[in-house]
């Protein structure tokens, strides 16, 4: 799929590739400053209250999961919204997202919340699959949309030649600025906006961690009426990810917006004389880094929408052989990026970011092996157990913040990427919408609520609390929307579910455990269940 056909994509990948051979800086002539932006520590009063008012207004948002491609990179054959978050209970990334969106849409009570999802040629029939299988997850008939993006034809020379195989085109993915095209196209906004929303909320397809950041960042959207307002995280210099700016230029307004990696060194050496410079007492840059997920306010980007049939600025960036940039190691392609639309917005909009703390992300893209030497170089892993392991990290600080003590573990290495260890915590979005819910429910008394560095805990449905436990295994607790269970005064232990090595050539193993390097061995002999379909319980003993 081309804009206005294969003879001005060619025309758009001649000029492209010429001011890419000529060294053309597409920023020249702006001057860039650090943006004004919003920080939230997590687990505090502030973030419970800007939850709350996120919450508050979730019937007013439809949601937008870009998923368009597979996990190639990872080592894992199937798509990536098919792989596990975490091993214990292997709840998928996308059953995760939706899991979310429906107890938030439960808790508001106002109205049901859609879910549109861009898939590609390579992941939409796996994606359709994963739906129908599991009965969208929970979600209505038509509550959740597919959108599939198109691919463009590859070129294999400065000339604008396509590249062929045998008498077909090679084609490659457009890059996930399409979100914006195909939502126009499909008359989603439009629907939405008659429907009465007010915000889409863009989420990338193995960021788990975005679901304990929505509601609080749509919360300072509200209160500060931003157009556009990104999640961000504190990045170091030179790391492979973009950095959010403020760019200003003589006779333009000025713009807050993405600079990718490959930008921001250049730009700010030919306005300063220095590239990105970290702070001598963090390392981190002053530029907060960019994680693609974003909430847009919706009548300002339908819009822009309408004005720009969803089409943002395409760019190239080919892999030369040599330094003269005439031949390409392999066929190159136009690309677009969603995170451009704000260089539609009209002048006054009001762009901004809020910044999270930089352990709480850590997107499922690499593998392994990449992720390890990206963790030697002080960057976010990004790997299938770096996902899991900051995860559980998240779960843990929960119940941390309301009370409960873990016993400190060992530091623990798979396929040379680093894990914190201990205790392991799973909690479903139905116990653990919010903090502030989880704040609610475990409510230490007594002896109070310890684990030991080997336990993992299960928390499954919403009407549990503990006030007294002590856990030395594992332990899973699972109550139907008709029961209630209360654990007061229990002691357990079990020998538990530890982790288990998995050797990458293993082919008996899944594919999603082959790339972590270890499984949790779920083991019911060796753990103990306390689950009730009605009534209420309190257990003190078993």
């Amino acid at each position: 799929r081309t804009r206005g056909g294969l003879g001005r994509y060619k025309e758009n990948a001649v000029r492209l590739l010429k001011e890419s051979k000529d060294g053309v800086n597409p920023m020249e002539g702006y001057v860039p400053s650090v943006p004004v932006g919003h920080t939230v520590e997590l687990n505090t009063p502030e973030y419970e209250r800007l939850t709350k008012l996120g919450l508050d207004h979730i019937h007013e948002t439809a949601f937008v999961l870009v998923a368009g491609g597979l996990g190639e990179r990872l080592g894992f054959p199937g798509i990536k919204l098919s792989l596990p978050v975490e091993t214990a209970t292997s709840t998928t990334f996308l059953e995760l997202y939706i899991g979310y969106i429906l107890e938030w849409q439960r808790l508001n009570g106002k109205g049901d919340v859609p879910l549109a999802i861009m898939t590609s040629d390579d992941t939409h029939d796996e994606t359709v699959s994963l739906l129908k299988d599991n009965g969208n997850y929970g979600m209505k008939e038509g509550q959740v949309v597919l959108m599939k993006q198109g691919k463009v034809p590859s070129v294999a020379s400065n000339e604008g030649d396509f590249a062929v195989d045998g008498f077909e085109l090679v084609t490659k993915p457009h890059g996930h600025g399409d979100v914006h095209q195909l939502l126009y196209s499909e008359g989603l906004c439009g629907k939405w906006e008659e429907e009465g929303r007010q915000y889409v909320i863009v989420l990338q397809d193995t960021h788990a961690l975005v679901v304990f950041k929505v509601l609080s960042t749509l919360g300072i959207s509200i209160e500060e009426g931003y157009d556009m307002n990104s999640i961000s995280i504190p990045r170091r210099p030179g790391e492979a990810s973009g950095s959010i700016c403020t760019l200003t230029k003589e006779g333009a307004p000025p713009l807050i917006i993405n600079v990718e990696y490959n930008q921001l060194n250049p730009l700010l050496t030919a306005t300063f004389g220095h590239g990105d410079t970290p702070d001598p007492a963090t390392g981190l840059s002053p530029y907060p880094g960019n994680v693609n997920s974003f909430v847009l306010r919706l009548p300002t980007y339908h819009a822009v929408l309408k004005q720009s049939s969803g089409v943002v600025p395409e760019f190239v960036n080919p892999k030369y052989t040599d330094a003269t940039r005439e031949t390409f190691k392999s066929p190159t392609r136009l690309e677009c990026m969603m995170q451009d639309i704000p260089k539609f917005f009209p002048a006054g909009s009001k762009v901004g970011f809020t910044s999270y703390p930089r352990w709480v992300y850590c997107p499922v893209k690499n593998s392994a092996k990449d992720g390890a030497a990206k963790q030697a170089a002080g960057q976010v892993a990004a790997c299938a157990s770096a996902g899991e392991d900051v995860w559980n990290r998240m779960m843990v600080s929960m119940l941390q913040y309301s009370g409960v003590s873990f016993e400190e573990g060992k530091k623990e290495e798979w396929l040379g990427v680093e894990v914190e260890g201990g205790a392991r915590v799973v909690m479903d979005p139905r116990f653990a919408p919010t903090q502030y819910h989880v704040a609610s429910k475990v409510t230490p008394t007594g002896s109070g609520i310890s684990m030991t560095p080997r336990s993992l805990l299960i928390l499954s449905g919403r009407n549990i609390t503990i006030k007294s436990l002590n856990l030395d295994g594992t332990l899973i607790i699972k109550a139907a929307d008709t029961a209630s269970i209360t654990i007061d005064g229990l002691s357990v232990t079990n020998e538990g579910w530890p982790r288990l090595p998995v050797q990458p050539s293993d082919e008996s193993a899944h594919a999603a455990l082959r790339i972590r390097g270890y499984k949790t061995d779920c083991n019911y002999d060796n753990a103990t269940v306390v689950s009730y379909d009605a009534g209420e319980h309190t257990v003190s003993k078993l």
